[in-house]
């Protein structure tokens, strides 16, 4: 029996939309999923191939053979898939959730080592860094590039670069508050024992 195209997961429309640029297979999606929605959108690797068996049985996906030794199956879109894609992209998104283990432990901070604390964030500075950086790169090769897609794209990539430059700012900002506190903490600290040694 297959599924109403409103009973589709989100992951499952994503899924549907790469096939609006042609015929795939499921080792393609992955790949280019890898390097494009997967900045926002993860999806494990045996995911992607249920997500296939399932849009098959649905009726949203058919396949064929390609050509060649090799047993690959190639997915395009059915009429079905095509309109549950389509409805998708014309209705409204669910709300972003959030979670950063992060911004949790800065959050209980005053219930921990603040010299580890401070290690953990600088941590986190280094990989926004990187993050940065890679979507620095994807800019310039997107900016290059003449497809009709790139507009849109960059526009999802703007919003990429934008949060990893306010991380980055944020943990240089937070990093200068543990510094002052681990150097009051040392500073009182001194004072104690320096007291305790006067009486």
């Amino acid at each position: 029996m297959s599924r109403p195209e409103s009973e589709l997961a989100a992951g499952d429309h994503i899924f549907l939309a790469f096939l609006l640029w042609g015929p795939a297979s499921a080792y393609d999606i992955k790949k280019t999923m890898a390097v494009s929605v997967s900045y926002f959108w993860s999806a494990a690797h045996s995911q992607v191939y249920q997500q296939a068996n399932r849009l098959l049985r649905g009726g949203f996906i058919k396949e064929k053979e390609a050509p060649g030794g090799r047993r690959k199956r190639i997915l395009s879109l059915t009429p079905k898939g095509r309109r549950a894609v389509t409805g998708w992209l014309a209705s409204p998104a669910s709300f972003p959730e959030f979670r950063n283990e992060s911004l949790a432990k800065v959050f209980f901070a005053a219930h921990g080592d603040l010299e580890k604390i401070r290690a953990m964030l600088l941590d986190q500075r280094d990989h926004h860094v990187s993050q940065l950086a890679e979507y620095e790169g994807i800019r310039k090769l997107l900016e290059l590039a003449d497809n009709p897609e790139v507009p849109y794209e960059l526009m999802t990539l703007r919003l990429g670069i934008a949060v990893e430059q306010t991380c980055i700012a944020w943990a240089d900002e937070v990093l200068k508050d543990l510094d002052r506190k681990i150097r009051s903490g040392r500073d009182s600290g001194r004072e104690r024992r320096g007291g305790s040694a006067r009486k």
